[in-house]
């Protein structure tokens, strides 16, 4: 997907992937990471099946996307459910784990420059 939305405000392919999204503290208490899976997280976002969210507000703490457990749905379905939306390198960040969980490919953070416009 290249542009997010075209002139006329419809967006510019329909298709969206939706990924779960738990707190960090229940997965840690779930036994998922462990507080050395969770220091990789933050420091480096280096798991492939996850994607580390910082807090955003008290509403959304400290989160973790399971990207091994994406839906892929149409925009229709989900359109004016939005609670925020990704910083642009938080978008870039997100289709670079993608392409790594989905082909088994990790490029570096600095020169995965995917058409972003």
């Amino acid at each position: 997907m290249r542009a997010q939305q075209i002139a006329d405000a419809r967006y510019a392919h329909p298709v969206r992937v939706l990924a779960v999204i738990r707190p960090v503290d229940e997965l840690l208490r779930d036994g998922i990471l462990t507080t050395a899976r969770l220091g990789l997280l933050r420091k480096y976002d280096g798991l492939i099946n996850y994607m580390y969210l910082p807090d955003y507000t008290e509403e959304f703490p400290e989160s973790v996307a399971l990207l091994y457990m994406t839906v892929i749905l149409h925009h229709d379905i989900i359109e004016g459910q939005r609670i925020t939306q990704l910083a642009y390198e938080g978008a870039q960040q997100l289709q670079r784990k993608l392409v790594a969980f989905a082909s088994g490919l990790l490029f570096n953070r600095s020169e995965f420059k995917p058409p972003m416009d």
